[in-house]
């Protein structure tokens, strides 16, 4: 990949823009990558940034060079914000590492064995980095869901959920890190709980779910002999099954009594249990509709101001969900903002005839220009990936790849 630099006085129509010098959302394009076709797009570039990062191959009759020439030398990238792929690839990295860790402690556990806090928690401090970098490409990674993989993915993608809501509502880096580790060890006392009852398909019995539900207490007690171990981390492995209107376990703690961490630490778990594959569902939940089923239980189970909270924080299309555009297109959310959640960054999936988009362009919904790109652009509603026979899983996987 041969991207050049050159300043914006020096483009000329038919170069293909690979790269800006900020943020493709904090400009008015709505294509991340362009070919730059009429003298208008040369005046918006001018007028937006001081240079790009032209690709060389994809820019047809330009010659090379004279982009050589016009090239003004430095790294390609190194003065911008990386590309989503890139971006993904580098939460991956932060994420693989902390699922063989979280496997690696829940083994140790299995196997009566003492664990080592620090591990995690040098874990934890790499995913606050990365999620406070750049929250939506960690958050497009738990959308990897593997079912042979689940406790340790789950702890995982829970921890990454629970750090990113945590930083929206305002929590310290040091509260964080609390919060991260409640997180990722939150079911380790599921480790104590018999094989054959963990990946029991359909519903549990009376007895089976008395077993299961000893396992915040065991978690407790599992961690509680740790030294160094916070009272809020303690907290939320105890506490993430008690639920406001009394009904939780394994205390029937209720409202205030509840620490708020463990809370957000169960409202998370359960956003995450219900999108992933278990033995004992049908099939997941789309994010959107996991989203309506936490609205549904608000009430009694987190708090509706919490949720209502958590869903300013995830969108009102989460990171990897489907949407439909108007023009019949099938796209994924890969991105958005507080103040974009109604507009995010989409990765084309399929047009509106229904062929799959070869290089499946990221376009970026907050820069319609009314009257003219809302036809095509509109997100029409959520969709189904199933019924489009599309798989989230294995697109988040080849993504930053």
């Amino acid at each position: 990949m041969d991207h050049k630099k050159v300043d914006v006085a020096n483009l000329r129509v038919g170069m293909y823009v690979a790269k800006l010098d900020r943020p493709w959302l904090e400009s008015p394009f709505l294509f991340q990558g362009f070919t730059i076709q009429d003298e208008q797009e040369l005046t918006q570039l001018r007028e937006t940034c001081e240079h790009v990062f032209v690709d060389v191959e994809k820019s047809g009759d330009i010659d090379a060079a004279e982009l050589e020439t016009l090239s003004t030398a430095g790294p390609a990238g190194s003065e911008v914000k990386t590309e989503f792929s890139e971006e993904v690839s580098r939460a991956r990295k932060v994420l693989d590492h902390g699922a063989e860790v979280s496997s690696k402690l829940l083994e140790d556990v299995r196997l009566g064995e003492s664990i080592k806090e620090d591990d995690a928690r040098e874990v934890v401090s790499d995913l606050i980095v990365t999620v406070s970098n750049n929250p939506n490409a960690s958050l497009w990674l738990t959308n990897l869901k593997r079912q042979n993989e689940f406790v340790a993915a789950h702890s995982m993608n829970t921890c990454v959920l629970a750090v990113a809501f945590a930083q929206m509502l305002g929590y310290d880096r040091k509260q964080l890190e609390e919060i991260g580790i409640g997180a990722m060890l939150h079911d380790i006392g599921l480790m104590r709980t018999p094989r054959e009852i963990l990946d029991k398909p359909g519903s549990l019995s009376d007895e089976e779910f008395e077993i299961i539900s000893r396992h915040p207490r065991e978690g407790y007690n599992v961690l509680r002999l740790i030294p160094g171990m916070s009272d809020t981390a303690l907290n939320i492995v105890r506490y993430h099954h008690e639920k406001v209107d009394g009904s939780g376990y394994p205390n029937g703690l209720a409202g205030e009594d509840i620490p708020r961490e463990a809370l957000i630490v169960a409202l998370v778990d359960a956003y995450d249990a219900l999108t992933s594959v278990r033995p004992y569902t049908d099939k997941p939940l789309t994010p959107h509709e996991a989203l309506g089923k936490l609205r549904e239980v608000a009430a009694t189970s987190f708090g509706g101001d919490l949720v209502e909270q958590f869903m300013r924080c995830v969108g009102i299309y989460p990171v990897g969900s489907l949407v439909e555009l108007n023009s019949g297109a099938l796209a994924a959310v890969v991105s958005h903002t507080q103040s974009t959640r109604l507009r995010p960054v989409v990765m084309m999936l399929r047009d509106g005839d229904g062929q799959p988009y070869n290089n499946r362009p990221l376009v970026n919904l907050d820069s319609l220009v009314e009257g003219m790109d809302t036809d095509r652009w509109r997100i029409l509603g959520v969709r189904d990936p199933e019924a489009h026979g599309i798989d989230m899983s294995e697109i988040a996987d080849t993504q930053g790849a």
